[in-house]
Order: structure tokens, then C-alpha cells, then sequence
């Protein structure tokens, strides 16, 4: 190459100015010079410059011993090529410096200014990434928005300048956590898209860029619609590449990304075998020193640990270490991401102490001194801080639990203090913090700062049940704070405030639940105080809801186009109407009467609703647990009792012993010997509920036996918090011999509330209508025959005659006829296959004979508004499991029912056979007919429940599997 520039040189030397081969020899020289810079270490950037001045032929309009603007334009460039090779931040800032003299030194009508100009803006951008600097990076998006207002909608360059302004965008999300930026990076992503599209120009490139994009807005807002979209955008870029094209490798790991995230979301361990295997193809793809390696070996690192999450093979986890090695260990100390890898690596030692058999402390603090590296090394306003604090946080937590050091457990509260007081962090961030720093305080009996900590994640709550993202995704995002309600409530009870500790659970349970009830209550309030407002309260009523309700996720493929245009309108749709809202309730609330319109309910207001008997709310901590007892006394509302030797920890290892023998006990596949010997450990499970939970409870109450013969029996109210709700309180009892004194069932009749809201919406005054409907389906496709469920829809027509039956013979039963149905009767007994979903709850359905394409989801009856229901049976399978990080939201079939609007649901929670389906189900219309001779009572529901359950509990005591699983829910 050097021979070809000397021969070149000699060319020009030998050909007059005047012939045609000297501007073309003048050219060729010009390439030989850049590719020498480019492959060879032999010319730095003076030198180069010298040369390519030397290279042009000299013009009337350069100034004397110049050098042309031209010249500098493609030593720009070249600077810009060796920074690719090299991640050397000396060059990329000469290579700015250099694109700022062309821009300088260009005429303002020259027509090359715009594309010097972008020049400009895209090696700003590039820097900004480089150093961090948000000043460059600003700089970049105003030249970048100006040079797109010089171009025309048709201009063929428009595409790839509107990419550029979402990489920007994107980034300055990165630097601020800016939601606004990266919402309109999203949008600008869409154009380039759509620009692309037309003029078929680096199309794959804009959809690579967009589908990072909609993953990072996934993350930041829990949007599983956008997360799949992320990953069908990346997958068609990647498809309109080949291997070694440029671009490749970048667009590889952007799919890796989006797919490790919708694995995470998802729970997919499938998913992210792949995701990995992607991202180490583009990994293996980039040189080390590009300035793109260490990003790309960043995102395998994040597949890598939750992969381990997923599987906790030592393997995985040696791959993660040495991944966060790596990024540590190259990463100059300048780079604005390195205190981020020294984060990853203290994450992955951690572990590695976790997982090992030594445990020593010495490696736990040398995790630490990293996590300690990471804080000092993130400035206090980037958005990565609160990860690296969290980080630390956690640290300093296993720290306390194994020295028992109270400046490691003082630390710890500091540390998630300040991140519950970072406006760069999400509230998930700040919320969990908060919690932390909360429970911690009580262990160092700093009630005060406690209940500071506590106030302000209860603010900051209701972002994440915001309505910018449908139903299923906002309780995906509450669940990350599903330790607040125990939390909260536990503090409030140490600073002698149990009025407050049940205030504090009415704000932090159900809260998409309270959601829904918000825009179906307070009707008549308003009819009352504010009429003129009553209709437009009515339709954006309706529209949020018919909004909340709708997704793209059945059918996602038939819901976008080149630019996604429905889930973008769709998600805006969403913040327009939750605005509209907020802004007329605060109306509302300027109108006379009305101040309080929607706001939280006062205990001494709460209390009224337990008039027909105690709610009892139980919370178990880390370290202690009380039963909260709701009574119906404004000057006394609320009574505590103590709970000793319960804990969270003792609750999850009882609730999972009766899971594990449950699921024996039910697997027909066990040896009859195991299956039988699984009964006694659940009644284990029952008789310990019994003595440290129920029976203080009753006691304090009065219940101290059962009720007198031929008297009434006495209603209790369950409203279980957390982990507690794993445990069958109902059931709850030691179940040796007759009478069973000392069981719940032989002292009261249960029911359960998701919160006492929720209980006041069950007891609304409305119409009822006493007719009856049967939907049946013992044979839905794909799913084993429940030849039960026609004996059983028989048996309630023996019961109510003039019930209606669905399917008619030789029909079948679909969703769409079941829920038009519904609105016209107000009992339903519905006899078929249930499946709880534990991962995705609002997936939970009833399996009609169009479920695989058409399903009853959870998610479709929570829309349903149903102003005439009165009793919903659920004689299907657990249709009251859900998630222990669920449990506070209520998110299962019983509960979805219930905020429909039937006043009382029977549900499951776990499987039940047909003969005990059928013999619950006789009992229990016996009792709501009163033996046939009167229509069914649904407000008797509870007592006719529990009486069908004594009788089955009675004919075989020792095989709780039959018998606990029924519940009653609501009034």
C-alpha cells in the first residue's frame, strides 16, 4: 500500500493540472492515504491531515497553506474509523474537534453544511457515550433536530437522520432515566421506521434501533406487548442482514437484549437459553477493542445471571463471574459504564458467597469494597445509582445477618434511605428501599424515621398502578412491592397505631383492584352533589375501561404494522384518559361535599363495615406477627393481638409443607402409602395455624367454643396479608374427633375479603335478580373429561328447576354467548376445568370449549360490570391460587368475580375430584333452598358453605384434601 501512495504521488507529479488523470489521481490518493490511516499505525492524525492537504489540488477558493474543507470532512471520517478500531478517547475527541472546523469553515448556503452538520451531531453522540457528558449529548439532539427541519418529508436521508435522533434520545434516557425522552425516542424510532420502509434504505438498522428502544420502554413501564414487540422488530432486522454486514453483530445483541428481557418478564427459562446463545454470537462477532464490546458483553452478562437465577448451575454462574471480570478489567477508568460492571461483579461474588460452602465473610466483604467502588464511582444524579446502592444494600444486609454488626444494619437503612429519596430512580426502586429501610428501623427501634420511610413509598405507590399499560402488566408492576403492605403495617403497630396499621393496608393491597372500583363506585355521591358532572364521569369511566381491557397480546401479529401504530395509539389512549381523570376527579373534589370523593378511608369510617362481624387481618414480618381485629367501635375500631413464635419465615415453611403434601396427596401417580401419609402433615400444617394464629384469635374474641345449640353462629371476616394468605385460615383447627371444638369450623363461619373496600363494594345496594344460570362443560378441548360437571348441572335443576342450562345439547359453551349470559341472571354456578396461572395470574381461566382461541381469562371478567349478580359458584379448580407476590392483589378467579359485582363467590383453592364436587354442591343447595322449599338465598351462601363443608369434613377427617378447599368470598 505504501508503494501504491509513492507511485501515486509520482503520477501527479508527472501530469499537468490541466488533464482529466491528475483530479483522478488526486482521488485515488486520497483513498490510499485513509485506508493506510485506517489499517496501519503508521500516520497520526497531523500527519494524515498534512497528507490529505497535500492530496487535493489547490483552488481559487482555499485560503493560502489551508487545508480544504473537503479534506477535513474525510479526516473527520477517519478519525471516526479508528476510534472504531481502537476505543480511544483522545481520537474520537480530535475526531469531533476536526467536525467542528468543517462545520466552522463551511458557507452557510453551502448546499454540503446539512450533511457536515449531522456529521457533527452523530460524532457528538457518539463521544456522549464515550465520556458520559450530557452537555454533548444535548448539543447533538439540537444540531440533529435542526438539520431534520432542513430536510423535506420526501428526502431520501430523512430516515437515517431520524434513527440517529432515537439513538440520541435513547441515550439521554440512559444518562437521566428521562421516561419523556425515551417515550419520544420510541416515537422518532417509529418515523425512521416508516421512512425506511419507503425508500428501503438501512431499513434493518432503524428496526434494530427501534427494537432496543421498546425493550428498554418495556422495562421502564412492565408493557409485555411491547416486549414481544422489541423482540419481533429485532428479529426481522436481524433477518434483513446477513453475518458480515457491518451492522450485524449490533443488531444480534440488541435481539439477545430484548429477549433476555422478555424472558425475565416472562419467567421463561427456554427463552433465555436462547437469548444467551444469541448474545454470544454477537459478542464473538466484535473485536475487543471496538467501542461497542464491552455494551455487548454487558448484555450477555445480564442473560448470564439470570440464566443462573433460573437453573443455579455453577457453570452459568463461573460464566457471569468471568463476564464481570472482563467488563471490569477493560473498561478504561474513564468509562462512564465501569462503576456499572464493578456493580455486576460485586453482584456475581456475591452469589458465588451465596452458593458456595464457605460463606466466609472475608469473601462477602470483598464483594462489598466493589459495591463501595461502584456507589463512589456513579454521580449522584445517574440513574444507575440506585442500582449500585440496592446493590450495596443488599451486601450490607448479609453483612448484619452474619456478624450481627448494628453499623452494617445502620449503614443498610442510610443506604436504601437515599435511594427512597433519588428522583433518578423508578418508584419500584424507591418503594422497595423505602420498605427496607423501614424494617430495618424497627430492628433498631427507630420507629419515627420507620414510619417516615413507610409514608413515603404509600405516595409513591400509585405510580406503579398508573393506567399507561393494561390491567395484567399494572400487577406485574405492583407485585415488585409486595412486601410493603406487611411492612407497613408491622411499623404502624410499633408506634402504637393499629387505627393507622389498618389505614395503611386498605392503601397498599388491591391497589389495581381499587382501581377498577374507583371508576365503578361513588355514582350515586354524584348524582347527589354534582349531577352536571355524572355524565362525563360515566364515559371516561367506561372508555379506561375499555381501554384497560384491551391488549395486543392474543393476537399481537394482526395489531401492528411497520410501525406499530396500534400499540402506540393504544398506549396513548391510556395516559390521555388517565389524565382526563385525575383532572375530574380533583374537579370533583372542589365541589361542595365532596372533598373527600375518592380519597382513603379513615378507620374510624372502616370500621362501619364490620358490623355483621370482625374483619381479622393477619401480618407476619421478618420478625414478629399480630392479627389486626376490625370491629364495628368508632372510639375502639381496632383491637391487636399478638402472635408469637410466627414469623414470615415460620409461615412460608408451614405453607410450603402443605403445598408439598398437598401436591402428593393429589398426584395419582404417587404409591397410595405416600398419598395417604401426605393427609397427616396437612393436618399438621392445620393444627399449627390453629395454635399460633386462629385460636388467639378467636379466643380474644369470645369464640371460645361453638355456638349454642340452635343459636346463630357467629361470621368472621379473613383478610390474610402476604405470605399469611398461603395458609388455609378457615381450615385451620385441630381435626382429631367430634365435636371439633377446637377448629374454626366448629367455632364460627369463615369468609375471606381482599380488603375491606372490597367487602363494603360487595355489600352495595343494588338490584338483584334471583334467576339461575348453569354453564357446564365437561368436555373442553384439550383438557381431560369432567363427566361431573353434567351430573352436577343436573343436580342444581333438581334444586332450581327453572335454572337455565348452557350448553343446550349438541351446542357448546364459547366466551363470547357465557358472558352476554351473564348479564341477565344472578346466580351462576359454573362446572368445568379452572387453571391458575401462577406466573401471569391474569391469564388464570375457566376452560370453555373455545379457550384455546377465545379464553374466559381473568383479565376478561375483571371487565365485566355486572349490576344484577349476586352469587358466582365456581365448582372448578383452583380458582383462588395465585403467586405469594400476588397474594395482596388479589389476582385470582374468586376475587376477579367478586369485583364484577356478585356479592358472595364460592371458590377453590386447589383441585377438587367430581364425587366431592357433587356431594359440596348437594349440601350446599340443600342449605340455599332450605331443603327445596324456597328459592335459592344467595345471601346465605356463606352459612350453606359451611355447613356443606362440616358435613364432608365429618365423613372423612383425616383427608383434608377433600374437604378445605372450599372458600367463600364476599358478603
Amino acid at each position: 500500500m505504501r508503494e501504491a501512495v509513492t507511485a501515486c504521488r509520482t503520477a501527479i507529479t508527472l501530469t499537468p493540472p490541466d488533464q482529466v488523470r491528475h483530479d483522478r489521481y488526486h482521488r485515488e490518493l486520497r483513498q490510499l492515504l485513509l485506508r493506510l490511516f485506517t489499517t496501519t499505525t503508521d500516520l497520526d492524525s497531523r500527519k494524515l491531515e498534512e497528507a490529505l492537504r497535500w492530496s487535493y489540488p489547490p483552488t481559487a477558493g482555499s485560503p493560502e497553506n489551508g487545508v480544504p474543507v473537503a479534506c477535513l470532512a474525510q479526516l473527520a471520517s477517519a478519525l471516526q474509523l479508528e476510534y472504531q478500531h481502537t476505543d480511544e478517547l483522545p481520537t474520537l475527541r480530535d475526531a469531533v474537534k476536526t467536525a467542528r472546523r468543517v462545520v466552522e469553515r463551511t458557507q452557510p448556503d453551502d448546499p454540503d453544511l446539512v450533511t457536515y452538520r449531522s456529521d457533527l451531531a452523530s460524532l457528538l453522540w457518539v463521544l456522549s457515550g464515550r465520556d458520559g457528558d450530557l452537555g454533548t449529548l444535548d448539543e447533538a439532539l439540537r444540531i440533529m433536530r435542526e438539520t431534520l427541519s432542513d430536510l423535506s418529508p420526501a428526502d431520501e436521508r430523512r430516515g437515517s437522520r431520524l434513527n440517529l435522533l432515537a439513538h440520541a434520545l435513547k441515550r439521554r434516557y440512559e444518562l437521566t432515566g428521562d421516561v419523556g425522552a425515551l417515550r419520544e425516542a420510541a416515537d422518532v424510532g417509529r418515523e425512521a421506521v416508516a421512512a425506511a420502509s419507503r425508500t428501503r434504505q438501512d431499513l434493518p438498522v432503524s428496526k434494530g434501533n427501534l427494537a432496543d428502544v421498546s425493550r428498554m420502554l418495556a422495562e421502564r413501564t412492565s408493557d409485555l406487548a411491547m416486549a414481544r414487540e422489541a423482540v419481533l422488530l429485532a428479529q426481522e432486522a436481524v433477518g434483513g442482514l446477513r453475518a458480515d454486514d457491518a451492522q450485524w453483530a449490533g443488531i444480534q445483541a440488541v435481539l439477545g437484549s430484548a429477549m433476555t428481557h422478555l424472558a425475565v418478564r416472562t419467567d421463561d427459562g427456554q427463552a433465555i437459553t436462547h437469548a444467551v446463545r444469541d448474545i454470544r454470537k454477537a459478542v464473538a462477532a466484535t473485536p475487543v477493542n471496538h467501542p461497542d464490546y464491552l455494551s455487548r458483553l454487558d448484555a450477555l452478562h445480564r442473560a448470564l445471571m439470570f440464566q443462573y437465577g433460573k437453573s443455579k448451575e455453577p457453570a452459568v454462574l463461573e460464566q457471569a463471574v468471568k463476564t464481570a471480570r472482563d467488563l471490569a478489567g477493560t473498561a478504561p477508568a474513564d468509562h462512564p459504564a465501569r462503576s456499572r460492571y464493578l456493580s455486576h461483579l460485586s453482584r456475581a461474588l456475591r452469589e458465588v458467597f451465596l452458593a458456595g460452602n464457605r460463606n466466609s465473610v472475608r469473601d462477602l466483604k470483598d464483594s462489598t469494597e466493589y459495591a463501595r467502588q461502584a456507589v463512589a464511582g456513579t454521580p449522584p444524579d445517574h440513574p444507575d445509582r440506585a442500582a449500585a446502592l440496592a446493590n450495596l444494600s443488599d451486601l450490607l444486609g448479609l453483612l448484619f445477618e452474619r456478624t450481627h454488626d448494628p453499623v452494617s444494619l445502620r449503614e443498610f437503612v442510610t443506604t436504601n434511605a437515599a435511594i427512597a429519596r433519588m428522583g433518578a430512580a423508578t418508584a419500584s426502586q424507591r418503594i422497595a428501599a423505602a420498605q427496607r429501610a423501614a424494617h430495618a428501623d424497627l430492628q433498631l427501634a427507630r420507629g419515627r424515621h420507620a414510619i417516615t420511610m413507610i409514608r413515603l413509598a404509600v405516595e409513591l405507590l400509585p405510580q406503579l398502578g398508573l393506567r399507561d399499560v393494561d390491567r395484567a402488566d399494572r400487577e406485574h408492576r405492583v407485585s415488585a412491592a409486595h412486601r410493603l403492605p406487611a411492612t407497613a403495617a408491622a411499623v404502624a403497630i410499633a408506634v402504637g397505631r393499629p387505627g393507622h396499621a389498618v389505614e395503611l393496608l386498605e392503601q397498599t393491597r388491591g391497589v389495581v383492584f381499587a382501581g377498577t372500583l374507583d371508576t365503578r363506585e361513588d355514582v350515586a355521591e354524584l348524582r347527589r352533589a354534582a349531577p352536571d358532572l355524572l355524565p362525563r364521569f360515566q364515559q371516561i369511566r367506561d372508555d379506561i375501561n375499555a381501554a384497560d381491557h384491551e391488549t395486543t397480546l392474543p393476537s399481537f401479529s394482526e395489531h401492528r404494522d411497520a410501525t406499530g401504530r396500534h400499540p402506540r395509539e393504544l398506549a396513548a389512549r391510556r395516559a390521555t384518559l388517565s389524565r382526563q381523570w385525575d383532572e375530574l376527579v380533583e374537579e370533583i373534589r372542589r365541589r361542595p361535599g365532596l372533598a373527600g370523593f375518592q380519597k382513603p378511608t379513615p378507620i374510624t369510617d372502616l370500621c362501619r363495615h364490620a358490623a355483621q362481624g370482625p374483619v381479622v387481618s393477619v401480618v407476619a414480618d421478618e420478625s414478629r406477627a399480630h392479627a389486626l381485629i376490625v370491629r364495628d367501635d368508632p372510639r375502639d375500631p381496632v383491637i391487636v393481638v399478638d402472635l408469637p413464635g410466627v414469623t414470615r419465615a415460620t409461615v412460608v415453611r408451614q405453607a410450603e409443607a402443605f403445598r408439598t403434601a398437598l401436591g402428593v396427596a393429589l398426584d395419582r401417580e404417587q404409591p397410595a402409602r405416600a398419598r395417604r401419609h401426605a393427609q397427616p402433615r396437612m393436618l399438621e400444617v392445620l393444627a399449627w395455624t390453629w395454635d399460633h394464629i386462629t385460636e388467639p384469635v378467636l379466643s380474644r374474641l369470645g369464640r371460645t367454643g361453638p355456638p349454642p345449640e340452635g343459636g346463630p353462629w357467629p361470621r368472621v371476616w379473613w383478610c390474610p396479608v402476604g405470605v399469611v394468605t398461603m395458609l388455609p385460615l378457615h381450615a385451620a383447627g385441630h381435626h382429631d374427633a367430634p365435636p371439633y371444638a377446637d377448629t374454626v369450623m366448629g367455632r364460627v363461619i369463615s369468609s375471606y375479603t381482599p380488603t375491606i373496600r372490597a367487602l363494603a363494594h360487595a355489600r352495595r345496594d343494588s338490584p338483584g335478580t334471583p334467576s339461575t344460570l348453569v354453564v357446564a362443560v365437561p368436555d373442553a378441548p384439550g383438557s381431560p373429561p369432567l363427566d361431573g360437571a353434567r351430573e352436577e348441572a343436573d343436580l342444581v335443576r333438581e334444586f332450581v328447576p327453572e335454572a337455565v342450562v348452557l350448553p343446550a345439547a349438541g351446542a357448546t359453551a364459547r366466551r363470547a354467548a357465557v358472558i352476554e349470559v351473564l348479564r341477565r341472571h344472578g346466580i351462576v354456578h359454573l362446572a368445568c376445568h379452572g387453571y391458575a396461572n401462577l406466573h401471569d395470574p391474569s391469564a388464570s381461566r375457566l376452560l370453555l370449549h373455545d379457550h384455546a382461541t377465545d379464553p374466559l381469562t381473568l383479565h376478561t371478567i375483571t371487565r365485566l360490570n355486572l349490576q344484577h349478580a349476586r352469587l358466582a359458584y365456581l365448582s372448578a379448580c383452583s380458582t383462588t391460587d395465585t403467586s405469594q407476590e400476588q397474594a395482596d392483589e388479589a389476582t385470582h378467579l374468586t376475587a376477579a368475580f367478586q369485583l364484577a359485582g356478585y356479592r358472595s363467590v364460592i371458590g377453590t383453592l386447589w383441585p377438587i375430584n367430581d364425587r366431592t364436587a357433587l356431594s359440596v354442591a348437594r349440601d350446599f343447595y340443600t342449605e340455599l333452598t332450605a331443603h327445596r322449599t324456597t328459592p335459592p338465598e344467595p345471601g346465605r351462601a356463606a352459612q350453606a358453605l359451611h355447613r356443606a363443608v362440616c358435613e364432608l369434613r365429618d365423613t372423612a377427617p383425616a383427608l383434608p384434601s377433600r374437604w378445605a378447599a372450599y372458600i367463600h368470598s364476599g358478603a
